[in-house]
């Protein structure tokens, strides 16, 4: 779980997240993108603050302005 998270994405930079296991890497990606809720904070991306969208809403907003490479997910051929 995350507990006092601030944490800062800027426009056209690279960011890995890195950290052992169950140190809250996925909970935090998650959370960013809108693809989990959280109990507590906010999630700003762009100026738009995530709490406040609609399932829809959301969607677009991933589609549009997220993206993500995971290592386990075999996305890319090897």
């Amino acid at each position: 779980a995350l507990d006092s998270v601030s944490v800062a994405f800027h426009q056209g930079e690279f960011t890995a997240i890195m950290g052992p296991s169950g140190s809250g890497k996925s909970t935090l990606m998650h959370c960013v993108a809108g693809l989990d809720s959280f109990s507590g904070g906010s999630v700003q991306l762009g100026g738009t603050e995530l709490s406040r969208l609609k399932d829809k809403q959301l969607t677009a907003l991933r589609r549009d302005k997220i993206g993500f490479v995971f290592q386990a997910f075999n996305l890319l051929p090897t």
